[in-house]
């Protein structure tokens, strides 16, 4: 699970680290067709992998996750999982399914604030009060939330 405010490089580590793993991802399920995304939220409702009342756009993502683990897949939570809240919702479905779970933690706010500047309006350049709102909400993880490891990159 990467961990870390947007331009921090978690995207840009997943691909290079990770290209082999089913890659989960809210910037991913908002370039979904409509009915595609509305299709995993029925499903998530229906199928209720998590007996937990989480937003319609991580329900998607759970059915995604819960669909790769349950083949056997390796998966990577491509967001920003700033919170223990947040992250919750993904150790307890890893757990479910007996998964290993890894935290990737970007920890230098300060490079973010200079990659996201490199991205441009084109590549979806994030406002700094909007990394500032990230910056002040974020929470390191721990190994109490459930997490076998925790990788510190910067």
């Amino acid at each position: 699970m990467m961990v870390g405010i947007a331009g921090s490089g978690k995207t840009t580590y997943t691909n290079g680290k990770f290209p082999d793993y089913a890659h989960v991802s809210l910037d991913k399920n908002r370039q979904l067709l409509p009915a595609t995304r509305h299709s995993l939220i029925r499903r998530y409702n229906k199928e209720r992998p998590l007996d937990l009342e989480i937003s319609n756009n991580r329900k998607a993502e759970c059915v995604q996750m819960n669909d790769e683990l349950k083949v056997g897949k390796d998966v990577v939570v491509d967001d920003t999982n700033l919170t223990k809240e947040t992250r919750r919702i993904y150790v307890l479905l890893a757990q479910k399914h007996g998964a290993g779970i890894r935290a990737v933690f970007f920890q230098n706010t300060r490079l973010a604030y200079v990659q996201n500047k490199r991205r441009g309006e084109s590549q979806g350049l994030v406002p700094d009060d909007v990394l500032d709102e990230q910056h002040e909400m974020l929470e390191p993880p721990s190994k109490d939330e459930g997490f076998d490891s925790i990788q510190l990159i910067g």
